[in-house]
This record gives structure tokens, sequence and C-alpha cells, in this order.
């Protein structure tokens, strides 16, 4: 794997790890980690369950887990505070023997944390890259490099059943605004998970710079011009009366408007993936929906 390896040279009880994902690097970490602490509950918590690793406390980001996130350990791991804001002292009582994070949240308080336990702040937005990096700090870089070859076979298969002479839009809808997720070099992963599949996006959607989203008028979303629009409402901390805003949304002529509401081609998601995406079973998942939308328009 590009930059991304464990060293013999350092000297270290455990094993060394150096990627040019983690922040601080190259890290000391333990060679089979008991005490893990995850410092974000959607990629780091997410991706350390299904990676089996022993994981005794999370940073929340709002007020629960993730959805899906219980079913990955026998016991909630304990609360350690918000993301942006973990309690160290709750984190040191804890005596973890590995600290798990994100660079964009934890940046700042690298040195804080490593006094307390090795920490390995991760520092790619790329989900795979992400998966990897953990998996590496963690000891379970086979086990990673396993599923991601499973994962690709299914977007292969899946990519089959997609034809490529439509293209799609993609809009998330909440109180208060709408949020159009485009393809480029910074989509945020679901939207990679669409161009991974070959799927093709409009010009107002589709970028060359590092523009993740784009928070179009209600008269802007005319500007959605795909074949096929997928949308979703809510979700990530945008509560409320999810139908009556759908209700109120797609009653309105300027949705009617649109091609594909049109042609009869609109189709809802449930934003638990979508809008909370957290690693591999977030991305099958997404295949599974894109499938089964194409299967309908068959």
């Amino acid at each position: 794997m590009t930059g991304l390896f464990v060293s013999p040279a350092l000297a270290c009880d455990g094993r060394v790890v150096t990627s040019e994902n983690l922040v601080g690097g190259p890290i000391c970490v333990p060679s089979n980690p008991e005490r893990v602490i995850a410092l974000d509950p959607f990629y780091t918590l997410l991706m350390a369950g299904e990676l089996g690793l022993p994981v005794i406390g999370t940073a929340l980001s709002g007020a629960e887990l993730p959805d899906g996130a219980r079913s990955l350990f026998d016991n909630d791991p304990v609360v350690v505070g918000q993301i942006l804001a973990p309690d160290l002292e709750v984190i040191l009582s804890l005596n973890p023997d590995l600290i798990l994070g994100d660079a964009y949240a934890q940046a700042e308080i690298y040195g804080q944390l490593k006094d307390i336990a090795p920490t390995a702040l991760i520092n790619t937005s790329d989900w795979k890259t992400y998966f990897l990096t953990l998996g590496a700090a963690a000891g379970a870089t086979q086990q990673v490099e396993d599923k991601l070859a499973i994962y690709s076979q299914k977007v292969s298969e899946a990519a089959q059943k997609i034809p490529d002479n439509m293209t799609v839009s993609f809009l998330r809808i909440v109180p208060g605004g709408f949020q159009v997720y485009v393809a480029g070099p910074a989509a945020y992963s679901p939207m990679s998970i669409l161009t991974e599949l070959g799927i093709n996006r409009p010009p107002f959607e589709t970028v060359t710079d590092n523009t993740v989203l784009k928070r179009p008028t209600l008269e802007g979303l005319l500007d959605l011009q795909g074949d096929v629009l997928i949308y979703t409402i809510g979700g990530a901390h945008h509560d409320g009366d999810a139908e009556a805003l759908e209700r109120e949304v797609t009653s309105h002529p300027i949705w009617q408007a649109l091609p594909a509401v049109k042609a009869g081609r609109v189709f809802r998601v449930e934003p638990n993936h979508w809008m909370n995406f957290g690693g591999l079973r977030s991305a099958e998942a997404i295949v599974e929906d894109v499938v089964a939308i194409f299967d309908q328009l068959k």
C-alpha cells in the first residue's frame, strides 16, 4: 500500500505505524490493543466495530450513538464527551491502550491525547484510505484489505446493472434549505460511491475544486437536471417532521417541473447510511439502494 506501512526499524514495544494520513507519525501502538477509545462516532467507531476492536469508550456527535453502532458491540462504549470536545479526564480514567480519532476534530489536542495513550488521528476524507489507516493502527491491515476486496467485487457486479446513459441528481432536504452533494475531488463518501458505480452527474453537480456541497434556493432546484433524482430528508442532527417537509417540497410547482419528477424517476432514500456515513456497512447499503433503484427503472 502506497504511503502506509509498518516499519520494523524504530524501537517500539509493539508496532510502529507510519502513514502520511496520521497526525504526528510514526506512532508506536500495541501489538494487540485491548482498551480502545474511538473519538469519532461515525468513521472511527463504526469501522472499529466492523473490525471487532475492543472499544471501551467513544465520543458522540449529538445525543446518541449512530444507528447500527450498538449491534457492533457487546456493551455500549462509555461516552467520553462530544467529538469536538472530548473529556480528557474521562479518557484518562478508562486507561486506554489505543486512542483512535479524526485529525479534523482532534488535531489541536493531539499532544494531550498522546500523553494518555498511543493516539492515531486519521487525516483523510477518503473512506477507504481511512479504513486502511485505522486497520494499520489497530493491527488489522489484512482484515481491512480482505473486506475491501469483497466490497470492490460487489461494486463491480452492481455497476453492470446500471445503465450508462442516465445522469443522477442527489438532493438532501433539511429544515430551512437544500443541500446538493456534488461529484468532485473532495466528494462526500456516498457521492464517491456513485462515481465508483459509473454513475454520471449533471454539470451543476460536478466540480473540479474541493466543493463538497451546494446550497441552492428553492428556485435553484431547477438546476437538478438529472434523468434520475435521489433525495433524502434530514439526518445528522436535522430532526423534524420529515413527512411534512417532504409534502411541502414535493407539492411545490418547482419540484414538479424537475425532469426526473416529470418522468417519474424520483426515489427517496433513508438518511442513515447516506447522511450518517460510517464506512463499509454504509457503503454496501448505498450500493444496494442504487441497485434497487435501477431495478425499478427496468
